[in-house]
Formats: structure tokens, C-alpha cells, sequence
């Protein structure tokens, strides 16, 4: 079965780069589901992802709350531990409080745009080791 990503970030440049960076990676033949804001992820999200990939800054409901949100599902399904899906958070936000807001709602890996196809491909085997 193929590993679902799915990639919640409302800049369409953003979404096309974490597919190019995948490109020639081990993950290359991952499905990737694209949403293009925070409300249209939690539509999309059901117990198959195997990763989800998340901006923070986006209208609406922004990446954090996005991720809380999924921790919450995750906990009314009875998932704990290793059973949640593994999420990574990509953004330009940089900063240590900004990282340990992310841990604390639940983000398994911190990555910082710009970014590279080595540290994306790097955040994924990590979360999915």
C-alpha cells in the first residue's frame, strides 16, 4: 500500500515544491493529497494518511490549530502514541517559542522554509522510522 501525505498549505508554490523535493526520493511514489487551507485539511484528513505536512500561516484556521485539531480526532479514535499520524511542519517561522508551540500541539518534525530536498526527505525518515 502507498504512503498518503497529505500537504495543507494555502501557497499552490509551496504544495508543488514538496512534491519536486519528493521527486527521486524514496517517498517519490507517496499519493499526495493537496489542500489549500487548514479547513479544507481537516476535510480531507481520514485514518488512511500516512503523513501529513502542514504550513502554519494560512487564513483561516492557521497550522497550528490545524494540528490540534487532528490531535483531537486522533484522541476521540482511540489512537495514542505510535498509532498518530505523524505530522511535520513547514513554515517560515522560525523562532524556539514558535517551535515549542508546534511540539506542544502535537508536530513530530520542524522544518523552516526555504527548505531542501535532503531535509525534507530527512523529517520524513525520521517520523516514519
Amino acid at each position: 500500500m502507498s504512503l498518503k501525505i497529505l500537504v495543507v498549505d494555502d501557497a499552490v508554490v509551496a504544495r508543488k515544491m514538496i512534491k519536486r523535493h519528493l521527486t527521486g526520493s524514496p517517498y517519490e511514489d507517496a499519493t499526495i493529497i493537496e489542500a489549500t487551507s487548514g479547513e479544507n485539511g481537516l476535510e480531507l484528513f481520514d485514518d488512511s494518511m500516512g503523513v501529513v505536512m502542514s504550513d502554519w500561516n494560512m487564513p483561516g484556521i492557521n497550522g497550528l490549530d490545524f494540528v490540534r485539531e487532528i490531535r483531537s480526532r486522533e484522541q476521540a479514535w482511540g489512537r495514542t502514541g505510535d498509532q498518530l499520524v505523524p505530522i511535520i511542519m513547514i513554515t517560515t517561522e522560525g523562532t524556539a517559542q514558535k517551535v515549542n508551540l508546534a511540539k506542544d500541539a502535537g508536530v513530530n518534525e520542524y522544518i523552516v522554509k526555504p527548505f531542501s530536498a535532503a531535509q525534507l526527505v530527512e523529517a520524513l525518515n525520521n517520523v516514519l522510522e
